[in-house]
């Protein structure tokens, strides 16, 4: 998981700079098109040229796998265009939610993600992917979307622009010339690769934080929302229909006995369960395409982090009132959970506690409540008016003051933690352990125990990777008391305008549902759960 979000973290972020600098005018919104263009015309075809030039011709050329994925990308795209080709949906609009639908993120997402989870050798056939997307599937569905003009103009004008809109794309050509720069082994001189590459470095980032500018231009220039009907139908084709059509192809094509190699099957129906390319939307802005229908997108704040200063150990204080058991298994504590009268599972600044005996309840909730750094302890009253009153939550629930956080340590004596306490590990501890952050500062030598545990895990030998902290102190951020000041309130972006300043956590839900299908909210969302 963590792999995963330091991946996709970069994109969000850079997308959340786009929009903040349109949203105070740092970039005025006549400057928004020429970013376009620069991403389209300028560096996303260098990017693809020096993919293109720098990945083995033969790698270019699986032809099962071509044949599979392109026989997928055109049923995708008639498919697609024949549901949703109606009424006030032509060609153009259509045509686009047909590349939406028919064309994942395979480039800045799917090869990151997939290398991290499959290894290297789950690139070449996301790239053979990449090459069919941009080479046949972009050019086709940019060709359809000129097709309006048959209406006004004829079939013969109509054709022509289609031919001209393909023409003109750029992206096609620029990997078909690093395929012929592959196949030849050619190489540009050095000024003009050196040249090539700067652009190419800015593809990604540029195109990021273009879309962040247009969810900003679209939310300060939105009069309408876009109808559900517009784009459920393309969202469920494209995240549930497309992998399991080329999943079903793939397949057949193998019972047939086409050479599909079975791994990089797996790797391209898991490209094609992926959210549709961010350059989609770039490219659908460029030929007035309507984006409601191509990109919503909504920036959530998932935490909001206020400043704290003291931990509060909360199981220790049970256990020092002979509530907490423990079990002894070679001279480490571990938390007997059953065996115990109360417990507690804190989260940052909240702890629910489990009392195994009704009648040491209002014990448990007065001894907490005692404690400095609680600011209040719920009841079943109290956990209904906080919308906690579920099936798990404990009997009841301690809320931190906002400068403290609740430590899970249940052990009076670091010479008897479990084996789990100075190691990654949130699976067997009793509660979340941000101290799991920071090394542990009382070794001098800690960073060289670290490397020898990981040399012992490539050499395939037993390790214990116990290298982390114990000083909770080293903390200085956390979440989910309910005191927090307003600006330390988690952040909800969407595309349309706020109808109140802030909600609550519980409603966070339901907004982003209602934002599919009509106005919803821009607010500071209160973390009152």
């Amino acid at each position: 998981m963590l792999d995963i979000l330091l991946v996709t973290f970069p994109f969000f972020a850079l997308v959340l700079c786009g929009y903040i600098a349109a949203r105070r005018h740092w970039l005025p919104q006549v400057a928004i098109p020429g970013l376009n263009t620069f991403v389209l015309y300028f560096a996303l075809p260098c990017l693809l040229y020096r993919f293109g030039s720098s990945t083995p011709i033969a790698q270019l050329l699986d032809a099962s796998l071509m044949a599979v994925y392109f026989l997928c990308a055109l049923v995708m795209v008639g498919f697609t265009i024949a549901v949703t080709h109606r009424g006030r949906i032509g060609w153009n609009d259509a045509s686009f939610g047909a590349l939406v639908a028919a064309f994942p993120n395979t480039g800045f997402m799917g090869v990151p993600l997939l290398v991290a989870l499959l290894g290297a050798k789950a690139a070449g056939p996301a790239i053979v992917t990449i090459v069919i997307d941009l080479v046949v599937t972009s050019s086709l569905c940019i060709a359809l979307s000129r097709l309006d003009a048959a209406g006004s103009h004829g079939a013969g004008v109509a054709a022509k622009n289609a031919l001209k809109g393909a023409a003109l794309n750029p992206m096609p050509w620029a990997i078909l010339g690093g395929a012929v720069a592959s196949a030849f082994q050619f190489t540009l001189p050095v000024p003009v690769m050196q040249t090539v590459g700067l652009l190419a470095d800015a593809a990604s980032p540029v195109a990021l934080f273009t879309i962040g500018a247009v969810l900003a231009r679209s939310q300060a220039n939105s009069k309408r929302s876009t109808p559900f009907g517009d784009y459920l139908p393309v969202v469920l084709i494209k995240l549930v229909l497309h992998p399991l059509l080329l999943l079903l192809l793939g397949l057949t094509a193998i019972r047939l006995g086409l050479p599909l190699d079975r791994f990089a099957l797996t790797v391209v129906v898991l490209v094609a369960a992926l959210p549709s390319a961010s350059n989609v939307a770039l490219l659908a802005e460029r030929f007035n395409a309507d984006n409601g229908r191509i990109a919503r997108i909504i920036l959530l704040s998932e935490y909001g982090i206020n400043n704290v200063s003291r931990p509060v150990y909360i199981n220790r204080i049970l256990r020092e009132a002979g509530l907490i058991a423990v079990r002894v298994e070679a001279g480490r504590e571990l938390l007997d959970a059953g065996a115990s009268a109360a417990f507690a599972a804190p989260d940052h600044q909240i702890a629910h506690v489990y009392v195994n005996d009704p009648a040491q309840v209002a014990r448990v909730k007065a001894l907490l409540e005692a404690v400095p750094g609680v600011a209040g302890v719920l009841d079943e009253a109290g956990k209904k008016a906080h919308h906690l009153n579920h099936e798990r939550a404990g009997d009841l629930v301690a809320i931190a003051e906002p400068d403290s956080w609740f430590a899970y340590y249940y052990w009076l004596d670091d010479a008897k933690k479990p084996d789990f306490a100075q190691v990654v590990d949130i699976h067997r501890k009793p509660g979340y352990d941000p101290a799991e952050l920071f090394l542990d500062q009382t070794n001098p030598l800690i960073k060289a125990k670290a490397g020898y545990k990981l040399a012992r895990k490539l050499l395939g030998f037993r390790y214990l990777m116990d290298v982390i902290s114990l000083d909770a102190t080293l903390v200085k951020g956390s979440h989910g008391g309910v005191n927090a000041g307003r600006d330390y309130y988690p952040v909800l972006v969407t595309d349309q305008p706020a109808k109140r300043a802030e909600l609550e956590a519980i409603d966070v839900y339901d907004v982003i549902w209602q934002h599919l299908n009509g106005p919803v909210l821009q607010a500071a969302c209160s973390e009152n759960a």
